[in-house]
C-alpha cells in the first residue's frame, strides 16, 4: 500500500512539474521564440569558446566542496593530513549536476546521499547535507552580488525596463536578507554549538539537537581562513566562469550590447528565476528568467538574436551537464572499486541518517 501511495505521489509531482513548465514556457513564448526557426550565429567560433568553458565550469563547481568536508575528515580520523576522497568529490559533483535537472529540485538530495555513501571519516548524511547547504548559501550571496553589481553598471534597452529592474532588485533584496540571517545563525551555531544544542533540545528534542549541532560543526571548519578563503575564492571563480560562458554565447549570437555587467545581471536573474519550482531541467523557469533579462538589456529589436541566445544557453546548460556526468559515473565506479580492495578504507555499508 505504501509503495502504491509513493508511486502516485511521484506521478503527481511529475504532472505538476510538467504543468508548471508548460505555463512558464507559454508566458516566455510571448517574448522569445523558444526555439528559433533559424539560428542567428555570426560568430560560431565564440560558441566554441563557451562550449570549451564547460569543462572548467564543471570541475571547479564539483571540487570546491572539499574545503567544507576536508576539516571534518581530518578531525574525525585524527590525521591532519587526511582529506576527503577527491574521486568522490569529483564523481558525485559531476553526476549531481545531471540529477539536479529533475523537476521541483528533487535532485538536490542526491549529492548529500552520494557523499555520505562514501563512508568518509566524520562525514555522514547530516554533515553532507550541512556541507551542501553551506555551498548553496554562498552561491545565493554571490548571485545577489552579481545582480546588484550587474544592474548598477548595465545599460537598459528602454526606460520602461525600470519597473522590471525594481522587481529584480526586490527579489534580490529578499534573497540577500534570507542569506544574511542564515549566515548569522550559522556563525553563532559554529561558535557556540553547545548552546545551540540546548536550545534545539528544549524545542525539538535530543535527536534533532544532535543533528543541528553536527551540521553546525560542518560550517565551523570554514571559520579557519585556510579553508574558508579557498572555498570563497573557488566559488567566485566558478561564477566568473559562468558569467564568461554566457558572455561568449552572447558574442556568438551577435548581441554585442550584452557586456560583462549585463551578463552578470542575466546570470543572477536566471538564478533567481530557477528557484521557483519548475519542470525537468528547469524548463520554463529558465526561459522566463532569460526573457526577463533580454527585455531589460536587448529589447524587441534583437528578438531573433535574443531567441538564438536563449535557446543556445539552455541547450549548453542542459547537454553540457549531461556530457560531464558520464566521466563522473566512471570516476565514482573506479572509486568504489578501489575502496573494496583497500583494507584501510571505511566499510561501505548504507549511509547513516544522522
Amino acid at each position: 500500500m505504501d509503495d502504491v501511495k509513493h508511486r502516485w505521489r511521484s506521478i503527481l509531482r511529475w504532472m505538476l512539474s510538467l504543468f508548471g513548465a508548460a505555463a512558464f514556457l507559454w508566458v516566455a513564448s510571448h517574448y522569445i521564440d523558444l526555439w528559433p526557426r533559424s539560428l542567428t550565429l555570426p560568430r560560431p567560433w565564440a560558441l566554441g569558446v563557451a562550449v570549451a568553458l564547460q569543462v572548467p565550469y564543471s570541475l571547479v563547481r564539483a571540487m570546491r566542496l572539499r574545503y567544507v568536508l576536508d576539516p571534518r575528515v581530518a578531525a574525525a580520523s585524527g590525521d591532519p593530513r587526511r582529506r576527503f576522497s577527491k574521486a568522490l568529490i569529483y564523481g558525485s559533483g559531476l553526476v549531481s549536476f545531471l540529477v539536479l535537472l529533475l523537476p521541483f529540485k528533487m535532485g538536490e538530495a542526491w549529492r548529500p546521499l552520494a557523499l555520505a555513501a562514501g563512508r568518509q571519516p566524520g562525514v555522514r548524511l547530516t554533515e553532507a547535507v550541512g556541507a551542501v547547504a553551506v555551498e548553496r548559501l554562498l552561491d545565493a550571496m554571490i548571485i545577489v552580488g552579481l545582480l546588484f553589481g550587474g544592474l548598477a553598471r548595465s545599460d537598459y534597452a528602454a526606460v520602461e525596463s525600470l519597473s522590471a529592474v525594481q522587481a529584480a532588485q526586490g527579489a534580490g533584496t529578499l534573497m540577500a536578507g534570507i542569506a544574511a540571517v542564515s549566515v548569522l545563525v550559522l556563525v553563532w551555531a559554529a561558535r557556540a554549538p553547545e548552546r545551540l544544542g540546548r536550545a534545539i533540545d528544549r524545542l525539538l528534542g535530543a535527536r534533532m539537537a544532535k543533528i543541528f549541532v553536527r551540521s553546525a560543526t560542518t560550517f565551523a571548519g570554514l571559520l579557519d581562513p585556510r579553508q574558508g578563503l579557498p572555498f570563497a575564492l573557488w566559488s567566485l571563480a566558478y561564477w566568473a566562469i559562468t558569467v564568461g560562458q554566457l558572455w561568449w554565447v552572447a558574442r556568438a549570437c551577435g548581441l554585442d550590447s550584452l557586456g560583462l555587467a549585463e551578463a552578470a545581471a542575466t546570470i543572477a536573474i536566471i538564478g533567481l528565476a530557477i528557484q521557483a519550482p519548475g519542470g525537468p531541467a528547469n524548463s520554463g523557469t529558465f526561459q522566463m528568467g532569460m526573457a526577463t533579462a533580454l527585455a531589460l538589456f536587448v529589447g524587441p529589436q534583437a528578438s531573433e538574436a535574443g531567441s538564438s541566445f536563449a535557446a543556445l544557453m539552455y541547450a549548453l546548460s542542459t547537454f553540457g551537464v549531461t556530457a560531464m556526468a558520464l566521466p563522473g559515473v566512471v570516476i565514482q565506479a573506479v572509486s568504489r572499486r578501489a575502496n573494496r580492495h583497500d583494507p584501510s578504507a571505511p566499510s561501505q555499508g548504507p549511509p547513516a541518517s544522522s
